[in-house]
């Protein structure tokens, strides 16, 4: 099974790429940590392995529609 095979059915079978299905799911995980107010959204970027806060918020609001920021704040 070639690289390439593998990605299309990947896509195919979930609906995203492979790589958006990875971010995805460290988003989750980014949630999961910011609702628990414990941990600041640097130290969430980095645990989660973005390279850096920025990208770490770009992602998260493209994903969420919210920044970690409005996410973290309480309704």
């Amino acid at each position: 099974c070639s690289p390439e095979h593998l990605s299309r059915q990947f896509h195919q079978h979930v609906g995203v790429s492979f790589g958006e299905h990875v971010l995805r799911q460290r988003v989750e995980r980014a949630k999961l940590l910011l609702a628990s107010g414990k941990v600041g959204v640097g130290e969430v970027a980095y645990a989660l392995g973005f390279s850096s806060r920025s990208h770490f918020s770009r992602t998260f609001a493209r994903i969420v529609r919210k920044s970690p920021h409005d996410y973290r704040r309480p309704a």
